[in-house]
């Protein structure tokens, strides 16, 4: 990622020689990728995240704009979307093997059930799996456990968990994901 750049009275950003505007020129997140002062310093540390193998969860209220931040991360690094809402492990496992080989954007949006402890196998399972990825890319060994064969890990590989709107959840729900997802690095979107 380089530093921002000015060209003229434009002002940009380039990731990955993509250029981003920077500034209030936002028309709409479908539209266009834009960069404003207040979004910068958590894009760039979401970049980070990616840059070293770590899994990031999103939280946020509904229509925060959680999915769109995905589609966008996938745009920025020029990666194919791999994004679904998960109920069980093996959709996630299928969706999580075909981004690894891909080396794009895995995107999974959790479906909490009615209790979080119908949920609580699929959160505490994928964060694990998410964890051991990154140990083993920090650690330079292939991943496995996942699939039957090692898998090698494509650099810039992104790894987010999208947890729906909190509102049903209590304040006690709200803290076991946390504490279930604690290897991961949490961003609230709003």
């Amino acid at each position: 990622m380089d530093d921002a750049t000015t060209v003229g009275h434009e002002c940009h950003v380039e990731i990955n020689t993509l250029n981003i505007p920077y500034g209030f020129n936002y028309l709409s997140p479908h539209d266009d990728v834009v960069v404003t002062p207040s979004s910068l310093r958590s894009l760039f540390s979401l970049f980070a995240c990616i840059r070293h193998a770590q899994a990031c969860t999103l939280t946020g209220p509904a229509e925060s704009g959680k999915r769109t931040l995905s589609t966008q991360v996938s745009l920025i690094l020029g990666r194919r979307n791999f994004s679904a809402t998960l109920t069980t492990y093996t959709h996630a496992t299928r969706l999580l093997i075909g981004a690894l080989y891909a080396g794009g954007t895995f995107c999974a949006k959790l479906h909490l059930g009615d209790s979080i402890r119908d949920s609580a196998p699929l959160i505490k399972t994928l964060a694990t799996t998410l964890a051991s990825i990154e140990h083993a890319v920090l650690t330079k060994n292939p991943i496995v456990g996942l699939h039957r064969s090692p898998i090698t890990f494509v650099p810039g590989t992104a790894m987010l968990v999208v947890f729906p709107s909190s509102t049903g959840l209590t304040m006690a729900d709200s803290e076991e994901i946390r504490i279930w997802t604690e290897p991961l690095s949490r961003f609230a979107i709003v």
